[in-house]
């Protein structure tokens, strides 16, 4: 059964709800949510049993984050009394919302695309000059390691500028962000957006992004930035850049 559609009763974020899942914390404003299903139908009304403080929440995230999921959902029964199956489901759909995968999802700008362009002149001219002699066999192979290994590090941005060659591009207003995770100076984090196409009807997507610590304060609350996605496919919505903050 597919994940149903639901909106945070606190502040109107996306919800990530598995069928028959009782309890979900919201990443953007920590609320822990109570699903009530009426009678036999699948329909559920979303009630804010608790707020978790950001200390807490932070804690919660970085233990999924580091794939200790038992003491995550411990520390979710401390703060919300929820019962352990309650809390083991609420906790493994805090994972399937923050365990995004980042490499190869965006689309490769200006100077990645320069890095494959010269990795790939690398390798076919240190291959062309060594079979004819012109340089050193070990020269050549190590040319062709190096320029080898910049292009499968790349291999995953190709592949995606690949996927979104026929994609369009549109302004996107930010209406909220969350971190979901640290590592050294750079922070995870978690984008709800109003993609708005020309010409066409405006569309939410989240996005999960990477950035350094010192770019967070540029994203926020009505920065708009520029997105891309695929014509009748409004979860492929990638970032692009900002425009303005």
């Amino acid at each position: 059964m597919p994940a149903e559609a639901l909106n945070c009763p606190n502040c109107s974020a996306p919800l990530h709800v598995e069928p028959n899942q009782a309890l979900v914390l919201c990443i953007y404003c920590n609320s822990s949510i109570r699903l009530n299903r009426a009678g036999r139908g699948p329909a559920a009304q979303a009630v804010v049993e608790h707020t978790l403080a950001p200390e807490a929440a932070a804690q919660l995230r970085e233990l999924v984050l580091a794939g200790r999921q038992s003491e995550a959902v411990e520390r979710y029964q401390q703060e919300t009394q929820a019962n352990g199956s309650e809390a083991q489901r609420a906790v493994q759909g805090l994972a399937q919302q923050i365990s995004v995968t980042l490499i190869g999802v965006t689309p490769l700008n200006a100077l990645g695309v320069a890095y494959v362009v010269v990795s790939l002149v690398l390798v076919i001219a240190c291959a062309a000059a060594g079979l004819r002699g012109a340089i050193p066999l070990w020269l050549a192979v190590g040319g062709v390691v190096v320029g080898g290994f910049f292009l499968w590090s790349l291999r995953g941005g190709v592949r995606a500028t690949l996927k979104y060659l026929p994609g369009q591009t549109a302004p996107a207003r930010v209406l909220k962000t969350t971190v979901i995770g640290q590592v050294g100076d750079y922070s995870t984090f978690r984008a709800w957006m109003e993609v708005q196409p020309g010409g066409g009807q405006p569309f939410q997507a989240q996005l999960t992004l990477t950035a350094a610590k010192q770019h967070m304060s540029r994203l926020h609350e009505g920065t708009l930035a520029q997105v891309k996605y695929l014509p009748g496919d409004p979860d492929s919505t990638v970032f692009i850049k900002l425009l303005k903050y």
